[in-house]
This record gives C-alpha cells, sequence and structure tokens, in this order.
C-alpha cells in the first residue's frame, strides 16, 4: 500500500513540476513577446484555467497555443480573442489546437494560406 501511495505522490510531484515549467515557459514567452507584467501573466493563468474548464481543453495544450498566438500578435490581448476563435476552429474541424494558432497566426500577420487550409469544405 505504502508503495503504491508513494507511486501515486511521485507521479503527483513530477505532474506539478511539468506543469510549473510549462508556466515559466509561457510566462517567458509572454514577457518577451509582448512586454507583460507579472499581473498580466496572472490574469492570463486565470483565462488559461476558465478556458480549460469551459472548453474542456487540458492547460498542457493551451499554454503553448496562447505562446503562438503571443508570438505572432506582440499582445496578450488579441491572443486572448483568438484563442476563443482557435477553440471554436478546432472544435469545428476536428485540427489540433496548434495546428490552429499557428495558422491563425500567420492570418494576423497576412500570411491567410494556412488558415485557408483549415477549411473542411475546401477540398480542392
Amino acid at each position: 500500500m505504502l508503495g503504491g501511495l508513494a507511486t501515486g505522490l511521485g507521479l503527483a510531484t513530477k505532474a506539478a513540476v511539468e506543469d510549473q515549467k510549462a508556466q515559466d515557459l509561457l510566462a517567458q514567452q509572454l514577457r518577451t513577446s509582448a512586454m507583460a507584467t507579472d499581473d498580466v501573466i496572472a490574469q492570463n493563468e486565470k483565462f488559461i484555467s476558465s478556458m480549460s474548464m469551459a472548453k474542456a481543453v487540458t492547460d498542457d495544450e493551451l499554454r503553448p497555443a496562447m505562446a503562438n498566438l503571443v508570438r505572432s500578435t506582440g499582445s496578450v490581448e488579441v491572443a486572448q480573442g483568438l484563442m476563443n476563435t482557435a477553440l471554436d476552429i478546432a472544435a469545428a474541424t476536428g485540427k489540433d489546437l496548434e495546428t490552429v494558432t499557428l495558422a491563425l497566426g500567420k492570418a494576423a500577420n497576412g500570411q491567410t494560406a494556412a488558415l485557408t487550409k483549415l477549411d473542411p469544405s475546401d477540398r480542392k
């Protein structure tokens, strides 16, 4: 019994360390791309948590997707708006969130070809 408990605690600790690393990576991207303050970073973590619960998407998927959008837009606010769109597109098309956010990021910079490819009705 103690062995199982120790294994469970070890896995929980590993998951917590990985989650903290993902939070730190996103925070660094927010600082670099959007010059975000600690307050903005904390608010973004709340946004990620609310999106995770509302859309049933893991924060492990949301953080890299948010980093993609912030890197492309240079704005946490714009990236959060696009994240809602990205989640809707991913759900509608069956595409993974990373693919969708990369396409939206390119579209935000004027390159729409990747976004056009997400359209399931566009089967040429």
